[in-house]
């Protein structure tokens, strides 16, 4: 007996490809908006392929979920966390009192497309390798796009930046993309047995550690030394893989001894020597003091702040807080924080949730410590970037929505006395459903 959660078709039998038209434009879509190829292949901005691919993803979910009849309401509480973020954003630009004009286009041509795109997310992304498959694509993007940085070697005073645009655009936003990718790609090295493409994986990862040296970006490289510690506690100790520790320790000497000493002496020298820094002291306390008026700005204005976008506007010298929490907070009210902070808490709880599973495997137990360090970085992230607005953190937190009832499905299919528990059983299961079934194949597919 199939259990779990199903869709159905008018008929009131199992659609099985309802969302599969949706779940290809999602993969382009995040191949696209993270490889950024208009950036790197002449004339494809002017198609806009990014705007395309979103945009056929939503419409083939849209007509996916009307012609099913179900799935429309289906969402985590996360996403309702999401959706009350959205309407309180757009509260926050009707009751601006800097920029009405562009806190609405923030809220309405910005922030609706991340909240559409998660939906998606959450209600395509049915079984195990459909969520690998998206990771997959994120994960390689920021490996290539580190790889591509390091050859091209576009630099800023002397600090790697980005050879593409937008979410790459200067050292410190490529530092935290590609630190966030790191423990995504921990997970494709640890379920890789072929023993050429985990060294692929390492050395995708020891290129993606070396370019955020290279740009000497402070908070990169903290968010990356927490990234690190964290993967090797997930998977070298937690994990039973004590040899990752080994090898941690080799790759992090070998990054430190080839990076530009000079370079992050310069940078570092700004907390105990201001006068031998220079700017990197100046950037320093700009830093400081643009927190410091985030946090007045919010004690201003409490219930909506300013307006997305607008902090920059009432910051003296249009720079954003680097920090995403008081920005939120300073722009949308300190209900938006509380918004998203309740997200990713509920994001960390369907990870802890779904570790409680009695007929759990090994690969569960690697994409729920993947997810958890991965979140772990982003929050850390998050305090020294601007963040807010764009699709990292809510990606992120999708896929924990999405992997939680994937593994609490699989859970409950398991725990019927009238499931299928032999291996030749399940090996037969398999066998009677379609590759890329809807939510009912959720591991049994892969």
């Amino acid at each position: 007996m199939i259990t779990g959660t199903q869709t159905y078709g008018t008929s009131g039998k199992v659609s099985w490809h309802s969302y599969r038209f949706a779940y290809a434009s999602l993969l382009a879509f995040v191949l696209i908006y993270f490889a950024r190829p208009e950036d790197w292949i002449p004339g494809l901005a002017t198609l806009r392929p990014a705007l395309i691919t979103g945009g056929l993803a939503i419409v083939g979910f849209a007509f996916a979920a009307l012609g099913s009849g179900a799935g429309m309401f289906a969402l985590p509480r996360e996403m309702w966390y999401l959706l009350a973020l959205f309407f309180q954003l757009f509260a926050a630009a009707v009751f601006s009192p800097v920029w009405r004009g562009g806190a609405f286009q923030a809220v309405v041509y910005g922030f609706s497309k991340i909240v559409l795109i998660v939906i998606v997310v959450i209600l395509t992304v049915t079984t195990l390798g459909r969520l690998r498959k998206l990771v997959f694509i994120q994960a390689s993007c920021f490996a290539l796009v580190a790889i591509v940085s390091i050859f091209e070697s576009q630099t800023v005073m002397g600090r790697l930046t980005g050879s593409l645009n937008g979410i790459y655009g200067n050292p410190n936003d490529l530092a935290f993309a590609i630190a966030l990718g790191f423990p995504l790609c921990w997970i494709f090295l640890h379920r890789s047995t072929n023993v050429l493409k985990k060294l692929v994986w390492i050395f995708c990862m020891a290129a993606m550690a070396y370019a955020v040296f290279l740009t000497a970006s402070r908070s990169g490289l903290i968010v990356l030394f927490i990234s690190l510690l964290v993967c090797l506690w997930e998977f070298g100790l937690k994990g039973g893989r004590r040899y990752l520790l080994v090898v941690g320790a080799v790759l992090a000497l070998a990054i430190v001894a080839i990076a530009p000493r000079k370079l992050m002496e310069t940078r570092f020298d700004a907390f105990k020597n201001p006068a031998a820094s220079g700017s990197a002291y100046g950037s320093f306390q700009q830093r400081e003091g643009l927190l410091f008026t985030s946090l007045y700005v919010t004690a201003e204005h409490p219930l909506f702040g300013v307006g997305p976008g607008n902090f920059q506007v009432v910051s003296g010298n249009w720079h954003v807080t680097h920090n995403s929490l008081t920005e939120l907070s300073a722009e949308g009210g300190i209900a938006a924080l509380i918004l998203f902070l309740l997200m990713a808490k509920k994001s960390f709880s369907n990870l802890r949730q779904t570790g409680a599973s009695e007929g759990d495997v090994e690969e569960l137990q690697l994409w729920r410590g993947g997810l958890k360090v991965a979140m772990i970085t982003l929050l850390v992230g998050s305090l020294f970037s601007s963040i807010e607005y764009q699709f990292f953190p809510y990606m992120l937190m999708a896929y924990t929505a999405a992997f939680h009832k994937i593994a609490i499905e699989r859970e409950a299919r398991e725990s019927r006395p009238d499931s299928v528990h032999t291996n030749a059983g399940m090996d037969n299961y398999r066998t009677r459903l379609p590759e890329n079934a809807g939510s009912v194949a959720t591991i049994g597919a892969d």
